[in-house]
């Protein structure tokens, strides 16, 4: 017992490493990190060569943007020769490392090690990852450090660094695997043990067969790492226990899952950890005084108060950019007390003045000049030769025409009179009669029979209303080249839902509430709730003009939803890659609340993780941390003029609050659906699909799923464009291909093709129009 007590009192002691021991220690795991991976490059020169991981001729296309300077120091780098000299260097450096060399020798490997590392790491950018860069860390630190060896205070900044740098790294990853769904229900585990890069087939069937077990470790590594800073607490005495822990996890990590660069590189930060957290005073062995400065930390703390700072007053600024908006939005109060702000775009009302998009208009639709035109007319959306005056939809009653989902058939519509120009329809277009000119609208078109309201259809330039619904997290910026194209020929209508910038939301109860919105989507947040508002502003902004609804992403199965608000009052849906609640699995109940997804025939990724995900955007942003966002890929693909804007929008905590909400509502709808029935919207309107096809892709069980849409519709037509679901509405090339199918569908949605065939099976056929 004694002597189990004098092990209690040491290992909870205040550590005692001196500055020069925690110095040498930490360059020397380090060193051992630099050589093994110099060895692993050196061994496997394949991955290099023409095709491999690391061909240099692909990866050098990530740094096309680098100044000419910068690319030309890393083609030098990236030759063959040249690659294989630093390596070599590296390892003789770090060997040099493991011998008692003297203080201007252990500079000036260090000074190599680093200075490498920071060369090759472009080079070697596949294969690369948290060791390699903490052990870039370290031997940054030792540079710095054993070149001013003779100044205590900068060789305790160093070790304050690296000790700093040690416990910054365990807490971020603890944190973010305690707001992972995964680590929490303990699925983390025998999912990576059952990888072929990282697992073994003895331990992933231990934890398999003791799901408990796997659970109480992962629960154990999120403690472990997120109680990491206690080291700083009660002078030190848990900095041994919890050094010794990671030590024993990066151990684990190394044996089971092969990772053994992970246990030098990491375990070279834990000499700093050491003397930072032990006492300010230390007795040497020879009798002298060692005292440590702590002025870097104070620094440190400094700096970081000013930089949470600069971020709380960036947060406030893009929030006031985020509520300015352009200048010239508009506000409506839906009739469940919802704020919407909007935005009108394109040609006038009769006596009214203009209303132009900012910036140079796109001239899409110069007659002959417009090569989407071209491209959408070659797949046959648009049959006959007859340009906009065209109909994709079936003759009634015709070879293949669609039915509506009740299975009667679709209403007889006589076809389109002789000498029908381009860009007006016929009066009589739509399945049901036509109604007198109203307001200017040429060829108005009423209701259905014993419906009331406005009298809507196909119209003049400028008499057709198109609105658009974003996708989640969606900034109506993000659409802008599709607006500048459709605002040449149609009023277009962006806006805010709920939540997202100047649009505020009232309480939700009674019949706009919906089965969505359940208490984690918030109050305004449900998808009956956004479909309600949205079904009131078309209103509000058509009157009696024809209105389209174009629904992108999530926004399609609010416009889907919408639309059946709508009917007799809508002339057309266009749904851009629309998301389908059969892409949110639901879990299978022999697993538990953390089990894997079934009934996914999509193949979607475990959805939990965007529910994490939006909550960190949200819980970061709400912190001011949002300058430390990269800019996403999408940004600079569309107008300079409005960057900024987007640029605040996706940096306002209030918009991925509102887009937390609304997922939230989509996962609610997706787990209260009963298997095998149709999960999407059954609107009476004709509908325009548009699939995101990028590459060029076949048909897979998403499409599958996105068809749906066109099913349930009485006509449809299906078409694909060669882009990506983020960017077929911010680049503009895809953008100008949408804003003409927009066109082409609303010069002809209201009846049969001239050639009388069925345009929906015709275009599903299409492939992807680049």
């Amino acid at each position: 017992m004694p002597r189990l007590q004098r092990m209690l009192r040491a290992a909870v002691a205040p550590p005692t490493v001196d500055r020069g021991t925690a110095l040498t220690v930490m360059e020397r795991f380090g060193a051992v990190n630099h050589l093994v991976a110099s060895l692993e490059y050196l061994a496997r020169p394949g991955d290099r060569d023409r095709g491999g991981l690391n061909d240099w001729q692909v990866a050098r296309g990530q740094f096309a943007r680098w100044p000419r300077p910068a690319r030309a120091a890393l083609d030098a780098v990236g030759r063959p020769a040249v690659t294989r000299t630093l390596h070599v260097a590296r390892v003789a450096a770090a060997g040099a490392l493991l011998l008692p060399l003297p203080r201007r020798g252990r500079f000036a490997a260090d000074l190599v090690l680093s200075a490498s590392c920071l060369a090759l790491y472009p080079r070697n950018h596949y294969g690369t990852d948290g060791a390699d860069q903490a052990a870039f860390v370290v031997q940054t630190a030792a540079t710095v450090a054993r070149a001013a060896e003779g100044r205590p205070r900068t060789v305790d900044a160093c070790l304050w660094f690296a000790g700093l740098q040690s416990v910054l790294s365990y807490t971020a990853s603890g944190w973010v695997k305690a707001s992972s769904p995964t680590w929490r229900s303990g699925r983390a585990l025998p999912g990576v043990l059952r990888t072929a890069s990282y697992g073994e087939e003895r331990a992933w069937r231990l934890v398999r067969d003791h799901p408990r077990a796997a659970k109480a470790v992962c629960a154990c590594v999120v403690a472990l790492e997120s109680a990491f800073p206690a080291v700083h607490l009660a002078r030190g005495r848990a900095a041994k226990p919890l050094v010794a822990a990671a030590a024993g996890f990066h151990l684990a990590n190394a044996g089971v899952m092969g990772l053994g660069r992970f246990l030098t590189g990491f375990c070279a930060l834990h000499p700093a950890v050491l003397y930072v957290t032990g006492p300010r005073e230390r007795v040497l062995p020879g009798g002298g005084v060692q005292r440590r400065d702590d002025t870097f930390p104070v620094a440190a703390g400094a700096a970081l108060a000013a930089a949470l700072t600069a971020g709380a007053v960036v947060r406030a600024r893009d929030r006031r950019t985020v509520l300015r908006g352009r200048g010239d939005e508009r506000r409506f109060v839906t009739s469940a007390g919802t704020t919407l702000v909007h935005r009108v775009t394109g040609p006038p009302d009769p006596g009214r003045p203009r209303v132009d998009p900012p910036g140079p208009l796109d001239p899409l639709f110069d007659d002959g000049t417009s090569g989407a035109r071209a491209g959408v007319a070659a797949a046959g959306a648009v049959p006959g030769g007859a340009g906009q005056g065209a109909h994709p939809w079936p003759a009634a009653g015709g070879a293949g025409a669609v039915d509506r989902a009740d299975g009667a058939p679709t209403p007889a519509g006589p076809a389109d009179p002789p000498g029908t120009g381009a860009g007006a329809a016929p009066a009589d277009a739509l399945p049901w009669a036509g109604g007198p000119v109203a307001d200017g609208v040429q060829g108005a078109v009423g209701g259905p029979p014993g419906a009331g309201g406005p009298s809507i259809g196909p119209a003049a330039d400028g008499g057709t209303v198109v609105v658009l619904c974003g996708a989640l997290a969606d900034s109506p910026d993000r659409s802008e080249w599709l607006v500048r194209a459709l605002a040449r020929r149609h009023r277009v209508v962006t806006y805010h839902r709920a939540g997202q910038a100047g649009s505020t939301a009232a309480p939700r109860t009674g019949p706009h509430a919906g089965p969505d919105a359940g208490p984690d989507a918030g109050p305004g947040h449900g998808l009956d709730a956004a479909a309600a508002d949205l079904a009131d502003l078309v209103l509000h902004v058509a009157g009696g003009r024809p209105a389209f609804l174009v629904g992108h992403g999530v926004g399609g199965v609010i416009a889907a939803s919408a639309a059946t608000r709508l009917e007799g009052r809508l002339a057309g849906l266009v749904l851009v890659d629309p998301h389908h609640p059969g892409d949110v699995p639901r879990p299978d109940p022999d697993e538990g609340p953390g089990g894997t997804a079934a009934d996914d025939p999509a193949g979607a990724p475990d959805q939990r993780e965007v529910t994490a995900l939006l909550d960190q955007m949200t819980v970061s942003l709400r912190l001011g941390l949002g300058q430390l966002l990269r800019d996403p890929d999408w940004l600079r693909l569309l107008p300079p003029d409005v960057r900024g804007l987007a640029r605040a929008h996706y940096r306002d905590a209030a918009g991925w609050s509102a887009a937390r909400g609304e997922w939230r509502a989509l996962r609610a709808r997706a787990a209260a659906a009963r298997p095998g029935e149709d999960a999407v919207p059954a609107a009476a309107v004709p509908t325009c699909l548009v699939l995101c096809e990028p590459g060029g892709a076949p048909p897979d069980a998403r499409r599958a799923l996105q068809e749906q849409y066109a099913r349930r519709a009485p006509h449809a037509v299906v078409h694909a464009v060669d882009a990506s679901r983020d960017d077929v509405l911010a680049a503009r090339t895809s953008a100008r291909a949408v804003a003409e199918l927009v066109t082409a569908f609303a010069a002809g949605s209201g009846g049969p093709g001239r050639d009388g065939t069925d345009q929906r099976e015709e275009a599903a056929d299409v492939p992807a129009q680049r």
